[in-house]
Order: structure tokens, then sequence, then C-alpha cells
């Protein structure tokens, strides 16, 4: 800004001078003043316009971003312009796209996975169950006969072998 006044003072002064050097008279020289007022004017008002374009767009793909950071991957930037900025956002647009297949999809196999472990911990769980019981009915006393006892124990290799089937088939 003070490279910006300086710069008006050098190019009035000059001005001035060089009205003076010319033999303009006063009358010219302010008209020759206003003039140059109102060309800053004109400059002035089309950088601000061309300037308050620019910062909107920007400030659009910045709000996009933040959104798009905290999680709202359905957010999209529209801008209606025909510019760099625009291609900025729609490359912006696209990447927001993408982040909401990818969590979509991610979503899809988490669900995939617990469905999964649910799956394995229930298969894992009923022979083990199984197991249990029979050991415990023969360490307990309940089951007596050696023929049950010869039986469960068979019953036990036979859930000990599926077991370790299940295992085998998940880590294969």
């Amino acid at each position: 800004l003070l490279a910006y006044s300086l710069g008006i003072v050098i190019a009035i002064l000059n001005i001035y001078v060089t009205s003076r050097l010319m033999f303009v008279s006063t009358h010219d020289f302010l008209l020759l003043g206003l003039l140059l007022i109102f060309a800053a004017l004109i400059s002035a008002s089309f950088g601000y316009l061309l300037a308050s374009n620019i910062t909107r767009s920007l400030w659009l793909l910045q709000k996009g971003a933040h959104q798009v950071a905290l999680g709202d991957f359905s957010v999209r930037v529209d801008l209606n312009e025909a510019d760099e900025l625009a291609d900025v956002a729609e490359a912006f647009n696209m990447m927001a796209d993408e982040l909401q297949r990818s969590f979509a999809r991610q979503k899809e196999m988490e669900q995939a996975r617990r469905d999964l472990i649910a799956a394995v911990s229930h298969d894992l769980r009923t022979p083990l169950t199984s197991i249990r019981a029979m050991i415990e009915a023969v360490a307990d006393g309940v089951v007596t006969d050696p023929v049950m006892v010869q039986r469960y124990h068979t019953n036990i290799r036979s859930q000990t072998e599926n077991l370790s089937n299940l295992i085998n088939d998940l880590f294969d």
C-alpha cells in the first residue's frame, strides 16, 4: 500500500512538472488530474471485481475441502466459470466422488469382516462347547460306562478333527 501511494505521488509530481515545462494551464492541469483519478478508480474497480471473483471461488473450494476433511463426502463445489479454478473445482468434485465410493467400500468390507468373524466364531465355538461338555462329563464321573467313555473319546477326537479342519480352512 505504501509503494502504491508513493507511486501515485511520484506520478502526480511528474505530471505537474511536465505540465509546467509544457506551459499547461492550471485548468488543463486540474482536468488532467481528474482524468487520472477517474482512470485510477476504474482500474481499482476492475481489480476489485476480478479479485472478488477469484477470492469467492477460492473460499468455496476451501469450504468444500473443510467439509470433506470433517467426513462429509457428499459436498460438491459448483463454480460457474470457465477458468483454471473451475478445473480445480472439477478435480475436487472427482476426488470427493472417489472418497465417497472408497468410504462406502470400506464400510461394506468392515461389515463383511464382522460377519465373517461372527460366522467363524460360531463355527469354532460349537465344537469347543461339545468337546468341553464331553470332557467335563467324563471328568466329573457323570459317564462311567466304559463303552460310553470310549464313545465320548471318539466324539472328542472327531470334534477336535473338525475344529482343526475349520482352522486350517480359515488360514488357507
